[in-house]
């Protein structure tokens, strides 16, 4: 469970190496750990799953008494297992998206507030020196020439006007030179220009921001949850349930029938079938992920679901958010069951029409050699 949650989390969550790595290295990390649980603790048990314990309880091969106690002792295992991926990237879990300022430097506002602010030579403020001749001034100074003729003989005497020496109200009109052309004055400030963005706008802006930010929340809590435990891509109690019933169902099924099948080896055959027997678990497990985790993230394990799920509910994680105990909890616990039950009860009907005949064809004299020892 260390390695399938730690998995999990190195592609949800944030500035990880792994981050978004894909949906199909997030399988493979997910299920492949279960095989090489297998591997490691199949000569004494290598029972994980609570839902195959309890088709084991109704196929008559584990007592009641322990169907409990193997179900406890996983539920125990996925907890402590969701405390170390918990530890193992603290620093992620503890960041939270960060709430856009108002007034700091490369706010959205400000910026626009940038925007909208024109400089005050663009508008054609008198801010110039007052040695300089004005612009409009100098364009009517400039020598005329006729078409077709030659240069006139003379310039007209520049009166020594400055703009910023001429006392007028805005919006009217002063003379540049005596009996002169009337020059319009400096136009009034207009109303449609402010001195920063509208109002409505800055609001419509910052509101946009928060409700970015609260979105951004959200999803960050889903997430540190989806790290322990399940949740639908599409909330639908029903579909999601009878998803988890199927895939547990196929995964008692196909896990049972692979082991019947090496029981029908002997040695050397069975030997070898063991020692690979669990990188077969762990790529059947990976393929479920793969092909059937699309709508719920696939629990098919009660304890793989309820303890981190119970980890998440009691440790303090940044921006937590809900464990979804009651509203979802309850779906990967009673569904995988139900599915555990259903593939129990097929398995059952399976062996009920299988014999002997289907056993290799020296594994009548392997028996008759084994009860003669």
């Amino acid at each position: 469970m260390y390695l399938g949650t730690s998995a999990v989390a190195n592609h949800l969550l944030i500035k990880t190496k792994g981050h978004a790595c894909g949906w199909g290295w997030l399988s493979f990390g997910f299920g492949f750990p279960f095989g090489v649980s297998t591997i490691m603790f199949g000569h004494i048990s290598a029972v994980l799953n609570p839902a195959v314990c309890l088709a084991g309880l109704v196929l008559g091969k584990y007592s009641f008494a322990e169907f409990v106690a193997l179900s406890a002792s996983e539920l125990l295992g996925a907890f402590l297992g969701a405390l170390s991926t918990y530890a193992h990237y603290y620093p992620h879990f503890c960041l939270v998206p960060q709430a856009p300022a108002s007034s700091e430097p490369g706010d959205s506002s400000k910026l626009a507030s940038e925007i909208f602010v024109l400089r005050e030579d663009t508008l054609g403020g008198a801010s110039r020196s007052t040695t300089q001749t004005d612009a409009s001034s100098a364009a009517l100074l400039r020598p005329f020439r006729a078409p077709g003729q030659a240069p006139l003989g003379g310039f007209v005497e520049d009166c020594g006007v400055r703009r910023d020496s001429c006392a007028t109200e805005e919006g009217k009109s002063f003379s540049l030179l005596p009996g002169g052309q009337a020059v319009p004055g400096p136009a009034p400030p207009s109303p449609l220009i402010p001195d920063g963005p509208p109002a409505d706008l800055r609001e419509q802006t910052r509101e946009r921001q928060l409700t970015r930010h609260e979105q951004d929340l959200l999803a960050d809590q889903h997430n540190k949850l989806s790290v322990f435990s399940t949740r639908p891509a599409v909330p639908a109690p029903l579909c999601n349930f009878l998803c988890e019933v199927l895939s547990t169902a196929v995964l008692v099924l196909g896990a049972t029938l692979m082991g019947a099948r090496g029981d029908q080896l002997f040695a050397p055959e069975r030997r070898l079938f063991d020692a690979g027997f669990g990188v077969v678990v762990g790529l059947f497990v990976f393929l479920l992920v793969l092909v059937l985790g699309g709508p719920t993230g696939l629990a098919v394990n009660p304890a793989r679901d309820l303890g981190p799920r119970l980890a998440h509910w009691l440790l303090p994680i940044p921006n937590k958010g809900s464990s979804e105990l009651l509203s979802y909890g309850w779906i990967p616990v009673l569904a995988p069951f139900a599915g555990g039950a259903l593939g129990g009860g097929l398995l059952r009907a399976i062996f009920l029409f299988t014999s002997d005949s289907n056993l290799p064809p020296n594994a009548q004299l392997h028996c008759q050699i084994l009860q003669g020892v």
